[in-house]
C-alpha cells in the first residue's frame, strides 16, 4: 500500500468518525503536519506567485541544504487547494517543504493539483504578488523582505532574532535563530541588520494599505502585525516596549485606524497595555506555546526564567481588561506537548492539558489560537515524529466547542471562521463550522 493511499484511507476514516470537522481542516492539517513536496512542472507554474518569506521561522521540515531545486526561492507562501475528490471549498493552507511527503504540488492536464502516485485530491490556486513585491529601496532592499503579504496580512517581523538564545534559554521547538543564521548562507538577499529600518517598514505599509489597493490588487488586507523575538534586554538602546512601540506609532500615523493592529510581545501590565493601546494597537499576542506549567519552563526555558508561568498567564488576563474580548490571542504550538522525551505519550492526555487551557483562558475572554506545530530539523527538538492527525481533529473540535461555549469572538485579524472562509493559513481552527459544531449538520 503506497503512502498516499495510507493517507487518504486515514483522512476519510476521520472524516466519518468526526463528522462535524470538515474535510477540508482535515486535510489542512495533514498537510501542516507533513508538509508537501513539488514538482519540477509545479515550480515553473509558481513564477509570479507570492513567494515564501521565511519571516519569522522556517516552517519546513528540512534544511535549505537539502532542497536540491531551490525550491525556497520559488514556492508560495500559500497554496488554496479547492475541488478535487473532496469537493473542496477554497482552504488556505501554509507551504511547508518536505521533499519526502507523501503529498506532492504538480501539473496534471494543465492544472495545478495537490495529489499522490498521479492521483488528483484537489485543484490548486497559487496565489499572485501583490505589486508592491516588485519594489526595492535604494540600498537594494526587497520591500517583500521588509513586510511580507501572509494571505492578507501585513506581516512585519521588525526584529528577526529572540534574545532567547543558546540551549539553556531558546524555546525547544523554536528556529527563529537558526532561520537567520542560514537566511544568511542561502537566501537571495540578507538584511545586515537584525532590525528592519522603521522608516522602511512604514513605507511598505502605506504602500500596502493606502497605494495598493489603487492598483487594483484584488485582494484586500485585514490587519496588520508587528513582532519579532523576545527583547529583554535593549535593542538599538530601547526596551521591548520602546523599540515595537515606535513601529505601531509611526504606521497609524502614515495609515490611521481603519485595520486591525496586532503586536506580539511578552505579556505587560495595565499600565503599558494602556499606552499599547493609546499607540495604536488593537490585539495583542503574548505567546504562551504550551498550557502545562512544567512543560512550560521545560520547552521555553528562557520565558520561564524572565518571566515565568504564572506571571505570563496573569499579563495575558490583565491584557482582556485594556483590550476586550476577541483581541487578546496568545498563541499556542499545537501538538508540542507531545514532543519526546518531555511531553505527553498519548491524545487524550495531551488534549486534557489543551482543553483545559482553552477552558480557562476563554472562560476569562481570551480567543486563544494555534499553530500547528513545525518539527524544524534546527530546533532542539528535531527528530520528533509528528502528533497524530486525530489529535488535531479533535483539538479544533474542542477549541471550536469552548468558543461557542462562551459566545467568544474568533481572534480578531484573521479574518472570517468558516470552510470557504478562513484565511488563517497555519492552523485549522478557523475552518471550522459553527454550525455543525451546535447541530451536528
Amino acid at each position: 500500500m503506497n503512502k498516499i493511499h495510507e493517507r487518504r484511507k486515514g483522512i476519510e476514516s476521520l472524516a466519518r468518525k468526526y463528522s462535524n470537522v470538515p474535510m477540508e481542516a482535515i486535510l489542512k492539517n495533514d498537510l501542516l503536519r507533513l508538509g508537501a513536496a513539488f514538482s519540477d512542472a509545479a515550480l515553473k507554474a509558481c513564477e509570479g506567485c507570492c513567494t515564501k518569506s521565511y519571516r519569522l521561522f522556517t516552517y519546513d521540515k528540512v534544511k535549505y541544504s537539502d532542497l536540491a531545486k531551490g525550491e525556497h526561492f520559488k514556492v508560495p507562501e500559500v497554496i488554496k487547494l479547492f475541488g478535487g475528490q473532496y469537493r473542496l471549498r477554497e482552504t488556505a493552507v501554509q507551504v511547508r517543504l518536505n521533499p519526502q511527503s507523501p503529498y506532492e504540488v504538480d501539473v496534471i492536464d494543465g492544472q495545478v493539483v495537490l495529489c499522490g502516485n498521479g492521483a488528483n485530491m484537489a485543484d490548486v490556486r497559487l496565489p499572485p504578488a501583490p505589486k508592491y513585491y516588485y519594489k526595492t529601496f535604494p540600498d537594494g532592499t526587497g520591500f517583500s523582505e521588509v513586510v511580507a503579504w501572509v494571505n492578507a496580512i501585513a506581516f512585519a517581523t521588525v526584529y528577526t532574532v529572540c534574545q532567547y538564545w543558546g540551549t539553556k534559554r531558546e524555546c525547544k521547538f523554536c528556529d527563529i535563530n537558526k532561520n537567520v543564521r542560514q537566511a544568511k548562507d542561502y537566501h537571495k538577499l540578507f538584511l545586515p541588520k537584525t532590525y528592519k529600518p522603521v522608516e522602511q517598514v512604514v513605507e511598505v505599509m502605506e504602500e500596502i494599505f493606502m497605494k495598493e489597493q489603487e492598483q487594483g490588487f484584488d485582494e484586500r488586507p485585514l490587519s496588520f502585525i508587528v513582532t519579532g523575538g523576545c527583547i529583554p534586554k535593549l535593542v538599538n538602546g530601547k526596551n521591548e516596549d520602546e523599540f515595537y512601540l515606535e513601529y505601531v506609532e509611526r504606521i497609524r500615523d502614515r495609515i490611521g485606524n481603519r485595520w486591525p493592529g496586532m503586536l506580539q510581545t511578552a505579556p505587560k501590565d495595565k499600565k503599558t497595555y494602556k499606552r499599547y493601546k493609546a499607540a495604536g494597537v488593537t490585539t495583542h499576542h503574548a505567546q504562551i506555546e504550551v498550557w502545562d506549567k512544567d512543560l512550560f519552563e521545560i520547552i521555553c526555558p528562557g520565558k520561564g526564567h524572565h518571566v515565568g508561568w504564572d506571571t505570563w498567564i496573569k499579563g495575558i488576563l490583565d491584557a482582556v481588561d485594556v483590550f476586550g474580548e476577541g483581541n487578546v490571542t496568545p498563541g499556542f504550538v499545537a501538538g508540542v506537548e507531545m514532543c519526546q522525551p518531555y511531553g505527553f505519550r498519548d491524545i487524550d492526555s495531551a488534549l486534557q492539558s489543551m482543553t483545559e487551557g482553552f477552558e480557562f483562558l476563554m472562560s476569562h475572554g481570551v480567543s486563544c489560537r494555534y499553530n500547528v506545530w513545525n518539527i524544524s530539523p534546527w530546533s532542539a527538538l528535531a527528530g520528533n515524529l509528528p502528533p497524530p492527525l486525530e489529535y488535531y481533529v479533535r483539538l479544533d473540535q474542542a477549541w471550536c466547542e469552548t468558543l461557542l461555549k462562551y459566545n467568544l469572538r474568533p481572534p480578531t485579524g484573521f479574518g472570517e471562521m468558516g470552510p470557504g472562509r478562513a484565511v488563517c493559513q497555519h492552523a485549522a481552527y478557523m475552518d471550522m463550522d459553527p454550525i455543525k459544531i451546535l447541530y451536528g449538520r
